[in-house]
């Protein structure tokens, strides 16, 4: 019986630990290519399964506060995405689902995204929105109609607005801005500061699951060490 025990939490710290998929991209304001040079933000975009989870800040000035009301992606290929309010965080509630595509001039048309009141331009009070130092959730249902190859969270980051003028060309991740104290607004691209890790990185087990691993084993038995010798190998 002992070593039936042993076996299965073997495996499942083989299954739980062994090997994770990385998949995130970061991001951070083009400031010098925004439309006004007020706002800022960071953003991390990561893809798990079916879910696709922006964790989006505002990190503008606070001497001129301004809201976070908004905020466009692309997909590539067949890739689609809708907004999952039951799943983001309470104060990003009156956010709404764009699409299935967004003028966001002088950058173009974009497929998908959020805004307040479902609206990029306008949308009500910009107060609704995330404020200066501030920080919201927003999931995604995510899928793709090409199946000939894995869906990454690089597609969809990737594609620049369609129809942007020249000078406005080729950024996949766009965020709106209102409300600053004196009364201007923004929209400003972004810039990734950390790629997505593709083909997927292998997390090794901490020190300590190999001591546990290693304990288990001797308890188990030597059948049990001759399996775990095999997976290892």
């Amino acid at each position: 019986m002992r070593s039936i025990i042993t076996a299965a939490l073997v495996s499942t710290c083989v299954t739980t630990a062994g090997v994770a998929k990385a998949d995130f991209v970061e991001l951070t304001s083009d400031s010098a290519h925004s439309t006004e040079g007020l706002g800022s933000f960071s953003a991390k975009l990561e893809l798990v399964d079916s879910l696709l989870t922006l964790t989006l800040s505002n990190t503008s000035p606070t001497a001129n506060g301004g809201y976070l009301t908004g905020f466009v992606f692309n997909g590539a290929g067949g890739a689609t995405a809708s907004l999952n309010l039951g799943l983001s965080s309470a104060n990003v509630s009156k956010f709404v689902d764009l699409g299935p595509t967004e003028a966001a001039n002088p950058f173009g048309h974009f497929e998908f995204g959020a805004a307040l009141g479902g609206n990029w331009s306008g949308g009500g009070s910009p107060k609704k929105g995330i404020g200066d130092g501030e920080t919201g959730t927003f999931v995604f249902n995510v899928g793709d109609t090409d199946t000939s190859s894995p869906l990454s969270v690089y597609d969809f980051v990737t594609d620049g607005g369609v129809g942007a003028s020249n000078e406005h060309f080729g950024y996949g991740f766009l965020v709106r801005f209102r409300g600053f104290e004196d009364g201007g607004s923004d929209k400003v691209p972004g810039l990734f500061t950390k790629p997505p890790m593709d083909p997927p990185v292998a997390v090794p087990l901490p020190a300590g699951a190999w001591m546990g691993l290693a304990t288990m084993a001797a308890i188990g038995g030597s059948s049990v060490v001759r399996r775990g010798r095999r997976m290892f190998a």
